[in-house]
């Protein structure tokens, strides 16, 4: 089937997209002076610490 044959590439594709917004978000965080402990800047995060950053980021009056 053509679908199960674009699985990896669409899988990919998600990966890559995580890995840029995650990028985003941490800079974005940095760029304000929040820095939220347990992310290392490495990416893709954990969904906890997705979380988190975009928490902080919320709590102190930052849109996302």
């Amino acid at each position: 089937r053509a679908l199960d044959a674009d699985q990896p590439a669409k899988a990919a594709r998600v990966a890559a997209a995580r890995a840029a917004y995650d990028t985003v978000l941490i800079d974005y965080g940095r760029s304000v002076g929040i820095e939220v402990p347990g992310t290392t800047g490495r990416v893709p995060l954990g969904a906890q610490d997705r979380f988190a950053v975009e928490e902080a980021l919320v709590g102190a009056g930052y849109p996302l």
